[in-house]
């Protein structure tokens, strides 16, 4: 647990590991690869412009770099096909409540960063995009990224698929796709490093990506909602405190609990009067005794439900 000064506000950090190895490797080659490919690409649209390298090594790099990212997207597709890490790309299915948190989120970023205000969104395992990221990189990763790499595949070799290129409208029309796409990528990696830093601290996020932990303030921490005996998707309550050690177990449902009640007393009554045929001494003391615990598990239950 560390500790962060955010203005006079001392912050308690917990970590919480949301970055698995095999999606931190897909992200930094990523990374580096779409680099080169802009690069690269410059030298491809404005040839003799930039002296890096002649214009043979720039399409030997740019095709070599494409294709390892083609490769490295599967990486990246099966391993969340595969894994139950894929619920961080699951949409949100409300509409109100995916538009409520869009609009908080835009808020924050347009306006309440400045002002000092605390994110509205707080990362966990499975929730670690908010809501804007979570629309963007779903449009990014399933749409975009396929799109660009497809056009490129076309580009690297339009004799081989010809018919395609003229089934899409001729090499124009692919060409400015791919140029479109470019423009887009070229745009999103000079934000990408511009968001990532507006963590508790401006590099908290890039320290994330290396070591696969991401610092949560401690209130917002998985464990905190199970020390109150909440699950971590239950919302809060207004004013809600932590409960005492013997009710912070899951409870029973108030008529599951009622029900059950209602079966134990059933019951007790049944056997006082079975045993009130033996004799009075058992009726005075067994069955007795057996409906005190019932009542008393009763008070115990009603006692944790009390301090919800």
């Amino acid at each position: 647990m560390t500790a962060a000064v955010s203005g006079k506000k001392e912050l308690h950090m917990q970590r919480i590991y949301v970055h698995p190895l095999p999606v931190r490797i897909w992200h930094w080659v990523n990374a580096l690869g779409f680099v080169m490919l802009i690069v690269t690409g410059v030298h491809l649209r404005y040839p003799g412009q930039i002296g890096l390298m002649s214009f043979e090594s720039a399409v030997r790099l740019h095709n070599a770099v494409g294709f390892a990212l083609i490769c490295n997207y599967f990486i990246w597709l099966i391993f969340y096909l595969f894994t139950d890490k894929i619920r961080v790309y699951h949409p949100e299915l409300n509409p109100i409540r995916h538009y409520r948190n869009a609009m908080k989120q835009a808020m924050f970023y347009g306006y309440g960063i400045f002002k000092g205000e605390p994110n509205p969104h707080h990362v966990s395992i499975y929730h670690k995009f908010n809501a804007l990221q979570s629309m963007a990189y779903q449009i990014i990763m399933i749409l975009l990224v396929p799109i660009q790499f497809y056009t490129g595949v076309l580009l690297w070799d339009v004799s081989r698929f010809s018919g395609t290129v003229e089934l899409l409208g001729g090499v124009r029309v692919v060409d400015t796709v791919h140029v479109l796409l470019f423009i887009f990528f070229t745009v999103f990696i000079l934000i990408h490093p511009y968001l990532a830093s507006l963590g508790h601290t401006p590099t908290a996020h890039f320290k994330a990506m290396i070591t696969g932990y991401e610092e949560v303030e401690e209130e917002h921490a998985p464990g905190a909602a199970l020390k109150r005996g909440l699950s971590d998707d239950e919302p809060r309550a207004p004013g809600d405190h932590e409960r005492p050690d013997h009710c912070r177990a899951e409870q029973e449902p108030p008529r599951a609990a009622l029900q059950r009640i209602a079966e134990s007393v059933n019951e007790c009554t049944a056997h006082a009067q079975q045993q009130s045929d033996q004799g009075d001494v058992i009726v005075r003391r067994e069955p007795r005794s057996e409906c005190q615990r019932v009542c008393e598990d009763h008070q115990a239950h009603d006692g944790c439900n009390g301090q919800r």
